[in-house]
């Protein structure tokens, strides 16, 4: 934002994008006027120990074979199995985390990113004081509904909305997701301004 001379922004995430944008609203709170929040991936606490070992898995795929056959190994792995029974489209979203270009050299923040939190204090939560929209869908192991009503309970100016689960449809939750986000820009913010 400095080095594009932006002021300030209605700044939003998914999923790890999401704990990135509350980090930045409760740190840097003068430069946000609006905040997006959809499936929300962590508590004010680490995620927990069944996501970590998720995560910790691929990490050890990677190192063990390398990106191309780590993928492969993944795929056949019964965690891997377990998750797509569950929730195909989080099983889905895990094997594209090996596509990443530069998976091998990244590859340690499948641990270091699950063990840590945007914050550790929900009720700084309560400190948000912008127009805020929460998304969250039922039927996700690694975005868990409950995490986005917990949000919405503590950051008082918070509407949140229920969208279908990727498991369920892919299309129908990007359908809803977009309708819900401009229905709150639009509430929230002038039309010449979004």
């Amino acid at each position: 934002m400095n080095h594009l001379d932006i002021e300030n922004v209605i700044i939003g995430g998914i999923s790890t994008g999401a704990g990135v944008a509350l980090h930045i609203a409760l740190n840097y709170p003068e430069r946000v006027t609006g905040l997006i929040l959809s499936r929300v991936a962590w508590e004010d606490q680490p995620q927990n120990k069944q996501v970590q070992q998720i995560f910790k898995s691929l990490f050890e795929h990677v190192n063990a074979y390398g990106a191309a056959e780590s993928k492969i190994k993944f795929n056949q792995s019964d965690l891997f199995l377990e998750v797509d029974e569950l929730n195909p489209a989080v099983a889905d979203s895990l094997l594209k985390q090996f596509d990443y270009q530069y998976v091998e050299e990244t590859c340690s923040k499948f641990i270091q990113i699950p063990q840590d939190a945007p914050n550790y204090n929900r009720e700084e939560w309560r400190r948000i004081e912008v127009p805020t929209l929460i998304i969250a869908n039922k039927v996700d192991l690694i975005h868990p509904y409950r995490y986005g009503k917990l949000l919405s309970n503590y950051i008082n100016n918070s509407v949140f909305r229920e969208v279908p689960s990727k498991t369920i449809s892919k299309e129908l939750h990007q359908v809803r997701s977009k309708e819900v986000i401009n229905e709150f820009l639009r509430s929230h913010y002038s039309e010449a301004f979004i």
